[in-house]
């Protein structure tokens, strides 16, 4: 089995592909909420926003204790915590779903908060298997968290090893790959939320009515080549195809209140729809 570590995808990316997103932990469906054993730990010295105990849809559970729901999220209602509990023992949850295509990378935001009294090394964790019908890894990353107290983007490229068919794919978040004891019963909080698995789109050929944005990745301004006859109206969307923002047509566009990540441009130029994929740095 190769195990092979990525760096995160926009560091990576190249112009001609681009990829759609399959949301699958938004951590807004839960099983079994109830009260969390740990809640006045997490509340009084965590600061975690009502926290409840449950399980995630969609996502098995390694064991429970060290899995909290909070309001505490990046978009929406509800973001998953991964914590220690017990001292020392380290949480997790898995994602196993059959696909019909390889993923290109996997994106999402994430917090991490540890122990004071723990080693600057200490990450969150996270991996994906892809594999194929027989079970063999065909596909494969690992992912690190560095501490952060509030909501970062990451996206990580899924190293494909083989061309064979794909069966399945593994996604597994732990609180922390390391062993060690918490000063509290709880410690090493992981927060995650936006969870999603992205798929490639081909867009290396361009026709003339295709629209063109530049330059890609952009960080404050995109600049569009723009076509005749275009209506009055822009509309920007996320992976998941919210409406982020709608901006008065012009040649160039202020992007600089986007949160790093992927998004798509759509505008009608005559009787056709027109679209570009950027990345945000």
């Amino acid at each position: 089995m190769v195990n092979k570590r990525a760096l995160p995808f926009f560091l990576l990316f190249t112009l001609g592909s681009f990829c759609s997103g399959q949301v699958i932990g938004d951590f807004e469906n839960w099983n079994s909420i109830g009260e969390h054993i740990y809640q006045p730990e997490l509340s009084n010295f965590w600061n975690v926003q009502n926290p409840e105990a449950g399980i995630p849809l969609e996502w098995g559970v390694f064991l429970k204790p060290g899995v909290t729901r909070t309001t505490d999220a990046y978009q929406d209602d509800y973001a998953i915590v991964l914590h220690n509990w017990y001292f020392y023992i380290n949480e997790e949850i898995r994602y196993k779903s059959s696909i019909q295509a390889f993923p290109q990378t996997i994106s999402g935001y994430y917090k991490f908060i540890r122990d004071e009294i723990m080693l600057d090394s200490i990450q969150g964790y996270g991996s994906v298997q892809v594999t194929n019908a027989d079970g063999e890894v065909i596909g494969e990353v690992v992912m690190n968290f560095d501490t952060s107290s509030t909501y970062q983007y990451f996206e990580f490229e899924i190293p494909q090893l083989s061309d064979q068919a794909v069966d399945s794919v593994e996604v597994i978040f732990k609180n922390t790959e390391d062993m060690n004891f918490c000063e509290n019963d709880a410690c090493n909080l992981l927060y995650l939320d936006q969870i999603s698995l992205n798929y490639a789109t081909n867009t290396s050929t361009q026709s003339k009515d295709e629209l063109s944005v530049y330059p890609n990745p952009a960080t404050n301004l995109l600049f569009i080549d723009m076509p005749k006859g275009v209506q009055q109206s822009i509309e920007i969307l996320d992976l998941q195809g919210r409406r982020i923002e709608v901006e008065k047509l012009g040649s160039n566009l202020d992007i600089s209140y986007l949160k790093a990540g992927i998004y798509t441009i759509k505008l009608l130029s005559e009787d056709k729809l027109m679209t570009a994929k950027f990345i945000k740095l």
